[in-house]
């Protein structure tokens, strides 16, 4: 689920993960999100939707560093703010995903990685690899054997 104020690249992430996990089985749900007239965070187009289902794994929101016009970072902050009020309000916790074009993509596909790491592998160093797996190993579920290894020698050279 993708949150974003206006103008913050929210629609065209969307799109480009839905691309980048096309072929994913099984595939994750990709979809943009919205604040209801209640406060309430929504996936846009479904008022019925609850947010806090065990559906969605990873929530993102777009920062607010891509380049806008005239008085529109006012806005932009104004709506930034009640979309963090409202998903703090719902229980859920989100990240908020940086960069420009392909940069953001790929930031939000590694926090993707993190949660679905059948959907999407990243490439990274050997030694980011190791970090990674510390700080998000899911051993119990995982079942590969070069994951464990990299755990655990990655561990042993802490």
């Amino acid at each position: 689920m993708v949150f974003g104020a206006a103008r913050t690249g929210r629609t065209r992430l969307v799109a480009d993960l839905v691309t980048a996990l096309a072929s994913t089985r099984p595939a994750p749900l990709i979809a943009e999100g919205e604040v209801s007239s209640q406060g309430r965070p929504l996936m846009a187009g479904s008022p019925t939707w609850d947010i806090r289902a065990p559906t969605p794994n990873l929530i993102l929101l777009t920062g607010l560093d891509l380049p806008v016009p005239g008085a529109l970072p006012d806005q932009q902050a104004a709506e930034d703010r009640r979309l963090r009020q409202a998903l703090q309000a719902a229980g859920v916790g989100w990240r908020v995903v940086y960069g420009q074009g392909e940069q953001r993509s790929h930031h939000a596909l590694q926090a993707v990685a993190e949660v679905a790491p059948w959907a999407w592998t990243a490439a990274v160093s050997e030694a980011e690899a190791g970090r990674w797996q510390r700080l998000a190993a899911n051993c119990d579920k995982c079942g590969d054997a070069a994951c464990e290894h990299r755990l655990f020698t990655g561990l042993a050279r802490d």
